[in-house]
């Protein structure tokens, strides 16, 4: 009788951790590990939400942020890919100000603002786009951003080499 108890025990524990790790934690798993560019989390379904770190360019008078969201089933981008982006500037800048934004020469969608609004000593103006699955493939060897606001300021944000390795990173899905 105790070494039927024992082994219903053993088995229930050794049940409890194979399925423990049947599913990915969030944080991990899918077609990459979670790395120091992006985050993982697995959504069900075989389903992966893939969020990409603020990647920062500069330029003299400003900085931008952009990151990226999307959702894989398997080892495909199941839709397009939701590009958010902050312009971080001295200047108050209003809603119609940005006329058009280019990663190197793709023109990408200006998208709806979420809010404009003063942190510290700078505004932050932060926008939400869609982009395709193709377009963001073709983001491996960007590595600067141009702006133009008010159809004639022009501002080309630069990005650094942690910028280019983590766009890198993101071209891969």
């Amino acid at each position: 009788m105790i070494t039927c108890r024992r082994s219903c025990i053993s088995l229930l524990i050794i049940l409890f951790y194979a399925s423990c790790s049947i599913r990915p934690s969030g944080g991990g798993g899918g077609k990459f590990p979670s790395d120091k560019y992006f985050t993982s989390y697995y959504r069900g379904n075989n389903e992966m939400l893939y969020f990409f770190k603020p990647i920062k360019f500069k330029s003299e008078e400003a900085s931008l942020e952009v990151d990226f969201t999307f959702i894989s089933k398997g080892d495909t981008v199941v839709d397009s890919v939701t590009m958010n982006y902050s312009i971080i500037t001295i200047k108050q800048l209003k809603i119609n100000d940005l006329k058009s934004i280019y990663f190197d020469s793709s023109k990408i969608a200006i998208g709806e603002q979420l809010f404009n609004e003063l942190r510290g000593k700078n505004y932050t103006l932060r926008y939400t786009t869609k982009i395709s699955k193709q377009l963001s493939r073709t983001f491996s060897d960007k590595t600067s951003i141009k702006c133009t606001f008010n159809e004639k300021d022009v501002i080309f944000y630069n990005g650094s080499n942690d910028a280019k390795k983590s766009l890198l990173r993101f071209s891969a899905f």
